[in-house]
């Protein structure tokens, strides 16, 4: 796990099984002024949702992920807490069963980031000072 502070910007929990695509996306949301929390898997970012979830203000996840915990569990414990904020996923996305739901192409960081953004500035989002975190498998 690696960790670089950030402050007082949104977070945005990335759930991604590729290393690639998962550092991909946290780049560019951190060059757009997001702090970032990435998971490679569901167990990781449930954890994460469970214990920080001041800390994440927009969940990104894929529908299918290794393991038992899977996107649409995530979106559930997300709704939870953001019952109103969409989570961003992988489009096909079927099982989601509360919530709202944004489906998009996630190897898209540029397709991310903006509708991250647009999400940010048309909702009342409260901005964080966690720590930017990678969690590996």
């Amino acid at each position: 796990m690696t960790s670089t502070s950030v402050q007082n910007r949104p977070c945005v929990l990335v759930v991604e099984p590729d290393a690639i695509t998962r550092d991909l996306l946290q780049i560019a949301l951190e060059r757009a002024g997001f702090g970032t929390i990435s998971a490679q898997t569901g167990e990781r970012a449930l954890l994460v949702l469970r214990e920080q979830r001041a800390a994440v203000d927009w969940l990104v996840t894929r529908q299918t992920l290794p393991g038992l915990v899977d996107g649409p569990v995530l979106a559930d414990e997300f709704h939870v807490h953001h019952p109103s904020r969409p989570v961003l996923t992988d489009a096909g996305a079927a099982g989601f069963r509360q919530g709202t739901l944004r489906t998009m192409n996630l190897s898209s960081p540029d397709e991310i980031v903006g509708e991250v953004r647009a999400l940010s500035t048309s909702l009342s989002v409260p901005q964080c000072s966690g720590e930017k975190q990678a969690l590996a498998a």
